[in-house]
């Protein structure tokens, strides 16, 4: 009994999830309501009201789920980040819909940070290598948010990219701006 329980919840928060997705991709954050979002995901507010406290909760839960689900990063050889990024990139396209509404302007303006800091933290060893911590830290965040630039871009331009190609660039740009010109991301 408790199994069909949780699978009913579970799908009750799907549709909200869903409902939400699509209301963002037609209105901005601060103008969607719960009683809209219900409306959408034809359920009772008091459903609503039972898992979430405002539709901020939601899409906290919605970030936490994309950023619980990144593929795991393997990369014991420079060579392998352009794979591994590959990965991460194709996670992203596969959940373009949640991910494109959420790095929008007014729903959450720290989530490409979020995301592209929780991908890029995975490559430290190789970024991490100026002296300056000063300047490391800049440089980062200069990579952070130019990743997310070329994120936004190729999903507005309905990834007319390749995964690898996308990956290839960012990787890249990274290591140019971080100075890391020596090694080889190509077998």
């Amino acid at each position: 009994m408790e199994e069909k329980a949780n699978k009913r919840v579970a799908k009750t928060k799907e549709m909200l999830k869903s409902a939400l997705t699509e209301l963002l991709k037609v209105q901005s954050f601060d103008r969607i309501s719960v009683k809209g979002i219900c409306e959408k995901a034809g359920v009772n507010r008091s459903t609503f009201y039972v898992h979430y406290s405002c539709p901020r909760d939601l899409i906290d839960e919605m970030e936490k789920d994309i950023l619980n689900h990144l593929p795991k990063v393997e990369s014991k050889e420079p060579k392998d980040i352009v794979a591994s990024f590959s990965r991460l990139m194709e996670y992203v396209k596969n959940n373009s819909s949640v991910v494109e509404v959420l790095m929008r302007d007014g729903v959450d303006n720290s989530f490409g940070e979020t995301l592209m800091r929780a991908v890029m933290d995975k490559y430290n060893k190789y970024l991490l290598i100026n002296d300056d911590a000063e300047m490391t830290r800049r440089c980062y965040i200069f990579c952070i948010t130019g990743a997310i630039g070329i994120v936004r871009d190729w999903i507005d331009k309905g990834f007319s990219y390749s995964t690898e190609e996308i990956a290839e660039t960012i990787i890249e740009l990274a290591f140019n701006v971080m100075g890391v010109n020596n090694i080889s991301l190509h077998a």
